[in-house]
Formats: C-alpha cells, sequence, structure tokens
C-alpha cells in the first residue's frame, strides 16, 4: 500500500529532468565556471608565503570575516586553505539559489499551473510527483558534487589535498541540498510559488545575517545559523565532520515533515492559505494597477522588511570595523588620531560598499519573482480573464511591472537608510549622510536594468526567465572578488552592477550613470514590443 504511494514516479522524474534540463545545465557550469575560474588564479596570487600572510590579514579584519567567514589560523597556511576561507561560504551562497528555485519550480509551481492535477488524474502515486521533485534535486545536488569536485582538481591548488576537495564540494552541495528541502517545506506551506520562494529565501537570508554577525561578535555562536555550519567544519585543518552529519540531520527533518504535509493535504491546498475575501470587492479594486498592488502587499512588506532587517543588521557592526584603535592601539601613535579616523572611515565605506551587493541582490530577487509572476498567472488561464476586459496588453504589462519597481526600490531604499540611520546612532563619529545617498542614487540604474532584463525575457524568452539569478549570481562573485582575484576592471562591465563600482568611496560618474539610464529605456522599449507580438499563451 506504502508502496503504491510512489508508483510512476520515474517516469515523472524522467519528465521532470526534461522540463529542467536547461535549468539543471546553465546553474551547474556557471558554478563550475566560476570555480574553476577563480581556482585557477589562486597558485599565481597567493602561492608565496608573503601573499599568503598578506592576505590572511586582510582576511582577519572583522569587514572581511562578516563576508568570507573565519579565515584559518596557524603556522604553515597553504594556498588551498586559502582558497576555502574565501571561496566556501560564497560557493555556499551559489548552490543554495538554485536549490531554492528548484524544489519550488519542481513542486508549488507545477501544482499553480495545474500540471499536478493532471498527473494525479492519471494512474500514479499520490506522492509520485512530488517524490519525483525530490529525487530530481537529488540528482542536481549529485552532478553539482561531482563537477565542482572536478573542477576545483583540475586547478590543481598547492596544498589543496583530495580530502579538503572533497569536503568543499560535499558540504557546499549539502548547505544548498538543506535549504533546498526548507524550500520543499515552504512549498507545503505556502499556497503559490512565489510566497513559497519568498519565503525560501527570507529564511536564507536571516540564516546568512545571523552568521555574519555572530562571526564578528561572537563566533560560537555561529552555530546558531544553519549556513554558518558550512564554514565550521574547518575544512584543511580540523575536517570536523560534525557540520555534515548536522546537515544531513536537518535535511531529513525537513524532508519527513514535508512527506508527511504532502500526504495528507490536498491539492491546490496548504497550511497557509490566503484569505477569500469578500464576496464583492472594493470599488478601488476595480483598477488593475490597484489590484495588482493588493494582492502582492504582503509579499512586497515582507521582502522590504527582510532587507531592512539585513542592513540593520549588518549596520550593528560598524563600530566593530571602524575601531582601529580598538584593533591596533599603537597606529595613533604612528600616524594621530585624526588621521585613524580617516582611515577608519575609509575602511567602514569599503565594507558598505561591499555589502551593499548583497542588500542589491535581496531587493532585485522580489522584483524579477513579481515580473515573472506573469508567466505562471497565464499558465493557470489569469491573464485571459483580464483580456476578456478592455485592456490593453501594455496596461496588464504595467500591472506587473509597477509592483516589482516599487518594491524594489524601496526595498534598495529602505536597506541604504537603514544603514545610515542605525550605523550612525551606533558610530562615535557619523558618516556624511551624501555617501548614502550616493550609494542609493548611482547604483539604482544598475538595479533597474535587472528588471529591464527580466522584462526583456519574458517577452522574448519566457521559458528562461530563472537563467537572469544564474547572471546575478555571477555579478555578486565578480564585485566580491573582483580586488582580490585580481581581475581586469573591464570584467566588471559585465554586469550593470559593476558600472558603477566603488560606490560611496567614488563619486558618481554622471555621464556613465545616464548611459546606464538609456540602455535600460531601451530594454524596456523591446521588452513592450516583444510582449505585444507574443501569443496571449
Amino acid at each position: 500500500m506504502f508502496a503504491n504511494m510512489f508508483s510512476k514516479n520515474g517516469l515523472i522524474l524522467k519528465a521532470a529532468l526534461k522540463r529542467d534540463s536547461t535549468f539543471i545545465i546553465v546553474w551547474i557550469l556557471a558554478i563550475a565556471a566560476t570555480l574553476l575560474a577563480g581556482a585557477s588564479k589562486f597558485n599565481g596570487i597567493y602561492g608565496n608565503r608573503k601573499a599568503i600572510a598578506s592576505i590572511i590579514v586582510t582576511l582577519k579584519t572583522p569587514a572581511m570575516t562578516s563576508i568570507f567567514g573565519v579565515p584559518p589560523t596557524g603556522s604553515g597556511i597553504s594556498t588551498g586553505q586559502i582558497f576555502i576561507a574565501m571561496m566556501l561560504v560564497f560557493t555556499g551562497i551559489f548552490t543554495v539559489i538554485p536549490n531554492i528555485l528548484l524544489a519550488v519550480r519542481a513542486t508549488r509551481a507545477q501544482e499553480d499551473k495545474g500540471v499536478t492535477e493532471i498527473i494525479r488524474a492519471t494512474a500514479v502515486g499520490r506522492l509520485a510527483p512530488f517524490s519525483a521533485a525530490v529525487l530530481e534535486i537529488i540528482i542536481f545536488n549529485l552532478i553539482l558534487m561531482i563537477i565542482s569536485y572536478l573542477s576545483i582538481w583540475a586547478a590543481n591548488i598547492s596544498g589543496m589535498t583530495s580530502e579538503m576537495i572533497s569536503l568543499f564540494s560535499l558540504e557546499t552541495v549539502l548547505v544548498g541540498l538543506m535549504f533546498g528541502a526548507a524550500a520543499l517545506l515552504a512549498a507545503q506551506i505556502f499556497n503559490s510559488s512565489q510566497a513559497a520562494n519568498s519565503a525560501s529565501f527570507i529564511f536564507f537570508a536571516i540564516c546568512y545575517a545571523v552568521r555574519m554577525v555572530t562571526d564578528v561578535s561572537a563566533v560560537k555562536w555561529t552555530w546558531l545559523s544553519p549556513f554558518g555550519w558550512v564554514e565550521l567544519g574547518k575544512i584543511g585543518t580540523q575536517n570536523d565532520l560534525t557540520v555534515v552529519w548536522l546537515m544531513l540531520a536537518l535535511t531529513v527533518v525537513f524532508a519527513i515533515l514535508t512527506f508527511l504535509i504532502a500526504g495528507r493535504r490536498d491539492l491546490n491546498a496548504a497550511l497557509i492559505q490566503s484569505g477569500r475575501g469578500p464576496v464583492t470587492a472594493p470599488r478601488f479594486l476595480s483598477n488593475l494597477n490597484r489590484l495588482s498592488f493588493y494582492l502582492q502587499k504582503y509579499i512586497a512588506l515582507i521582502w522590504i522588511f527582510a532587507n531592512v532587517a539585513t542592513a540593520a543588521m549588518y549596520a550593528s557592526i560598524f563600530p566593530q570595523i571602524s575601531d582601529l584603535l580598538k584593533i591596533n592601539p599603537s597606529i595613533a601613535q604612528i600616524i594621530g588620531s585624526d588621521q585613524v579616523r580617516q582611515v577608519s572611515s575609509q575602511i567602514l565605506l569599503r565594507f558598505i560598499s561591499m555589502i551593499s551587493y548583497f542588500l542589491i541582490l535581496l531587493a532585485i530577487i522580489p522584483g524579477i519573482q513579481m515580473i515573472a509572476k506573469i508567466n505562471s498567472d497565464t499558465a493557470k488561464g489569469l491573464t485571459e480573464l483580464v483580456y476578456a476586459k478592455k485592456t490593453s496588453r501594455g496596461g496588464l504589462l504595467l500591472s506587473y511591472v509597477l509592483p516589482a519597481l516599487t518594491t524594489t526600490i524601496l526595498a534598495d531604499l529602505g536597506a541604504v537608510y537603514t544603514m545610515a540611520l542605525i550605523g550612525n546612532a551606533l558610530l562615535k563619529h557619523d558618516l556624511p549622510i551624501s555617501h548614502f545617498n550616493e550609494l542609493a542614487l548611482g547604483l539604482m540604474p544598475g538595479i533597474l536594468t535587472f528588471l529591464a532584463l527580466a522584462l526583456f525575457l519574458i517577452a522574448w524568452l519566457p521559458r528562461i526567465v530563472s537563467v537572469l539569478y544564474a547572471y546575478l549570481g555571477l555579478s555578486f562573485f565578480l564585485l566580491y572578488f573582483h580586488n582580490m582575484l585580481k581581475l581586469p576592471n573591464w570584467v566588471l562591465t559585465v554586469t550593470p552592477l559593476g558600472w558603477m563600482r566603488d560606490l560611496p568611496i567614488k563619486n558618481i560618474d554622471w555621464p556613465l550613470w545616464w548611459l546606464q539610464w538609456i540602455i535600460m529605456m531601451i530594454l524596456v522599449v523591446i521588452s513592450a514590443w516583444g510582449f505585444y507580438r507574443r501569443d496571449l499563451i
């Protein structure tokens, strides 16, 4: 009887792998290329004792520790350990994102489209579609682990043993699988793919922020963050397998809870259902744009609050990052207190510049999700109901763009000025508000270009919108590792966010700023034209 619940899951798995083949291949190649490109640089840049000692000093600063984690200590640190110290947390981020997307894509998104209902109407087991999704995620991670191992092994990093490579590949994949299992659970709890995606990414953002704060303030509390476990294995020094068992245990707990809920809930139901609402809608909802804002208000507010809360956590460690006198009191005697204050300010601005990219990432994701929602609504036949009324295609498109635009802008500005408010409240010497104004204004065209790219893909290539997340991840990598890997400056022009780099340390390049706005507007015009030409379904 129990076995019948999984009947025909092999056939469903085969179809799912075919459906998601582009997504899987793009993400595996993106992660493999990033690891190989990064690893190939380490022997040349950090291949001698002097370079290793220099980068260790840098990684021990609170700013770098918050971003990359606690660096290795002791003598005889190898190039391989430097690679792990710099790449472990980032690779963990890069594996979490596709796992969350794939988990929701393979479960709740299929229910939203009505695909699961059609499959369940045939002679298949009750849990066959869900178990096929679980197997698909496991296969994706197994392939990713093998490819990650081969990519690092091919770079032949000095001091990087097979055991270190194995643990690096295993732990980064396990942390992705763990958050993928959390996303599967979210897909059972929430009644839409958008809500499940949002809840999963917000849970991940909270775990990342907790890891960041505890790494700087109290390392022993990093155990409180599931994402922090990936660095606590001390690969290359202690090789502590406790974190492996912890990640496996939490993954299994998430999976058991998910199977229990999936086996009992009705199709298209969820533990948290949206309210049925009144029989007659208020008059102000007769406008399509107001209706769209109303339907997505909770998602928008949650994302804005999450970004603001993350910014507040970053701001809470501003004093530790800027207080050079506490780190090394002799500096004041050598260069004077005024000079220390200026140097401390520059270090803090550099930290703000780097963390702003993570906050921007959190602001862009909901914007992309809200624009991409037109795909799921079209698949469910909801847009046909709108087209039946006196609504133009431009009006329909605008009803998705406006909430996305508003949410992204408010999430970004809220994060920037939260840092300004809380940071200056904690610092002995305030940072001028002009620095935060430059950060908010200078990166805005780059942020909106990502939404324009989402619009472009919706209009011309709607099947591969999720590839934009890989591009966002690549941008994140380039902006974080540009200086440490000594990449040429032109590489940063690959991402819209790299055109205005090093803000607020540097001033806004106004001609380039206006050029970005022009390019973004051209993308919007091309996207609108493509949307008018595409089929209704």
